[in-house]
């Protein structure tokens, strides 16, 4: 059996709470904080309801809802075939009656398994499921890049303009936005009341890097360019291709053909990462190899290096930031004095003589400088 040697939570160290719960695949870090919160925790006997809490792995008894956690002694890493129709992650309602990931693998460690990313109902392929919550994190975010190759099937003959346009990129919705119904006498509120300003959904720029799918020549190749088609080759007939992407959500990557004019019939995931899809039909699972967790492990320490060097940057920029606002501030502070603040003088204004020319006759003269008015202090 092959999984990771390294510990959630190293000995004689302090960890968050939250932290140490997610690495004994209680549930997600969030849940895990909703669930201190909530009072379902206790550490040494006692309820804890606020954060942060640090425990001691070794040393500190922690129980949820009388259960003792137990951390996972190494983390495991699985690779599934995910099936069409099938939902991707555990179910969240237990009378949902779709089949999900947990009717699938029946790994010791299914429980405390997270899957890495997802992928959308209708889609199949490649997916990583693993009880490291670090990992995953790091795995899914955007700053990552992580490159995901998928084979789809697709209306049309995809030319080489559009190739262009997808490798440059297509603005996708985040979320989909739909009007929802409403009762009459909630309408006629509404309109009584001050209209709201319409929010613009979000979204993001998805590029893609498509190219035809030669059953005979799998290798990838990013800077060959998509050939153009045949003339009077164009048809409405269905098309294989592959697509190389950094995008997380194949659903974004439906919707980016989608809105180039080629709806996805089918979609599969083959590659994520430095991990390919292989040795395991639809709805079998296997345990990484030396060689991919090798290779896996490799680009989780880089990624875990350039967010740590990141993090030490800024916060070096912010304390060079904050020398130098405070320095410029002392200084300019002890040129005027310590805390002196010149008082100011407000003096009357003195009677005119008969004749002579007042600031408002000035003002009216153009070119004329106005002489300021000077107040007299009150005795």
């Amino acid at each position: 059996m092959t999984g990771d040697e390294s510990t959630p939570a190293s000995s004689g160290r302090r960890v968050r709470l939250q932290r140490l719960l997610a690495d004994a695949g209680i549930a997600a870090r969030r849940e895990c904080e909703r669930l201190i919160e909530t009072g379902h925790v206790t550490v040494n006997h006692e309820r804890v309801d606020r954060l942060p809490v640090f425990v001691d792995p070794d040393q500190d008894h922690v129980e949820v809802d009388g259960r003792p956690v137990k951390a996972l002694a190494k983390h495991f890493y699985l690779m599934w075939h995910k099936p069409s129709r099938v939902l991707a992650t555990p179910p969240i309602d237990e009378h949902e009656g779709r089949p999900t990931v947990a009717d699938y693998v029946d790994h010791p460690t299914a429980p405390r398994l997270f899957p890495v990313g997802t992928l959308a109902f209708e889609s199949t392929g490649l997916m990583l499921l693993t009880s490291d919550t670090r990992a995953a994190s790091l795995l899914v975010h955007p700053r990552s890049s992580l490159e995901r190759v998928y084979h789809a099937r697709v209306k049309g003959q995809i030319d080489a303009a559009t190739a262009r346009r997808l490798k440059k990129g297509v603005v996708v919705l985040d979320r989909v936005f739909e009007p929802e119904a409403e009762e009459p006498a909630r309408r006629k509120e509404m309109t009584r009341s001050r209209p709201r300003p319409a929010s613009r959904p979000a979204g993001h720029r998805v590029r893609l890097e498509v190219r035809p799918l030669d059953p005979h020549a799998r290798t990838i190749s990013p800077d060959e360019p998509v050939p153009p088609p045949v003339r009077g080759e164009l048809s409405a007939a269905n098309s294989s291709i592959e697509i190389i992407t950094t995008e997380a959500r194949d659903d974004h990557v439906a919707q980016a053909l989608q809105l180039v004019g080629h709806p996805v019939r089918k979609m599969s995931r083959i590659s994520l990462g430095p991990l390919r899809l292989r040795e395991i039909g639809p709805g079998a699972w296997r345990e990484l190899k030396r060689d991919e967790m090798r290779s896996l492990r490799s680009l989780i320490d880089s990624l875990e290096k350039g967010r740590s060097g990141k993090a030490s940057g800024q916060r070096s920029a912010t304390g060079s930031r904050a020398g130098g606002e405070g320095g410029r501030a002392s200084g300019s502070a002890a040129s005027r004095g310590p805390g002196v603040r010149k008082p100011r003088t407000l003096v009357a204004k003195k009677p005119s003589e008969p004749g002579a020319p007042t600031a408002d006759d000035n003002a009216s003269r153009p070119g004329t400088p106005v002489t300021p008015r000077r107040l007299e202090p009150r005795s």
